[in-house]
């Protein structure tokens, strides 16, 4: 089989950027990467500044302000988009088929021979080729340039599936390990996502990359829940989800406040999540991801409000924003 290096053009990004802070000057380390590629910048925290954003980006910036007058303070309040979690709003206000998020607290990377990392392209890169969620091909990536198929896979699966999410990987000071390798996680697999080095296919699962706010707080769930409920749906669709490439650097600092932080959240909360997303199974029903989307809003409420009424306001706030998703997601 003929190896794939699609071609990747800057206008099918966007680049989604939550504003914690107004000024958005850290953008200048990222402009060779970002020229071409449009960003939504969606503030995050209450301050009276306006945000900064670099002359010479493609931007639009929204607001607090802004985001009640697009959706209603009834739907807002809901959906919360506080902090980094404001990115949800950024995915909705995106038009481009890819979508890669970014934090305020990274920075390009390097690979082992000292060449910088561009992530968008390869993110856009690990999209466009198929995944492998049927039969794990250990290691690596099958399609990648220098590598096969391993022994035994099957031929007539040899084609993929459509690649649905691709999730970076991270470096700091004291991780400085670089692994060279991009996996498709397998199908009915459990695993973990973040928004801080992510990119989509916002034509496939756009109305599923929403973070509940009432599990911004433990451990990290928001994400998690988000993740999976997008894993999930794209098992059933039978589209893939890979890991590893590409890189970016993360300050030290707000990585070990992040680890602090993650002892403190509600540990029975992730032991119900994990258990509920690891026997969920969705019905022939729903006729797109929008209504698989509901489908496990309604499992959730039934399934685990009685171990923790929290859920009953997260399967409202899913339920919100398919409404918030109907009303501006194009």
């Amino acid at each position: 089989m003929a190896k794939l290096v699609p071609n990747v053009l800057p206008g099918e990004v966007d680049v989604v950027v939550a504003a914690l802070k107004p000024d958005l000057g850290y953008l200048e380390v990222w402009r060779e990467m970002l020229k071409g590629c449009h960003l939504i910048v969606v503030q995050g925290e209450a301050f009276p500044e306006p945000i900064r954003v670099p002359e010479g980006f493609d931007a639009d910036v929204y607001t607090r302000d802004d985001i009640v007058k697009l959706l209603s303070a009834e739907l807002v309040k809901k959906l919360g988009f506080n902090g980094r979690s404001c990115r949800s709003f950024g995915y909705l206000m995106a038009k481009r088929r890819y979508v890669f998020s970014m934090e305020p607290d990274c920075s390009p990377a390097q690979d082992p021979e000292g060449y910088v990392v561009n992530p968008v392209v390869e993110h856009v890169v690990n999209l466009k080729i198929p995944a492998t969620p049927l039969f794990f091909n250990t290691l690596y990536d099958p399609y990648r340039v220098g590598t096969d198929f391993v022994r035994g896979y099957p031929f007539s699966w040899r084609e993929g599936v459509p690649t649905a999410v691709s999730l970076g990987s991270w470096k700091n000071a004291t991780t400085g390990r670089y692994v060279d390798a991009t996996l498709t996680i397998p199908r009915n697999t459990l695993y973990t996502m973040s928004g801080i080095n992510l990119a989509f296919d916002r034509s496939l699962v756009g109305p599923l990359m929403f973070e509940p706010p009432q599990l911004a707080s433990a451990n990290g769930a928001g994400e998690l829940w988000a993740g999976l409920c997008c894993k999930t749906i794209c098992d059933h669709n039978y589209w893939g989800v890979k890991t590893g490439l590409p890189y970016i650097c993360r300050n030290e600092a707000n990585v070990a406040n992040e680890k602090a932080a993650l002892g403190q959240g509600d540990g029975n909360k992730l032991d119900l999540i994990a258990g509920f997303f690891q026997t969920i199974r969705l019905s022939g029903n729903p006729v797109d991801v929008k209504g698989c989307y509901l489908e496990l809003a309604e499992q959730a409420k039934s399934r685990l409000s009685a171990g923790d009424p929290t859920f009953n306001e997260v399967a409202s706030s899913m339920q919100a924003w398919i409404a918030a998703w109907s009303k501006l997601g194009h």
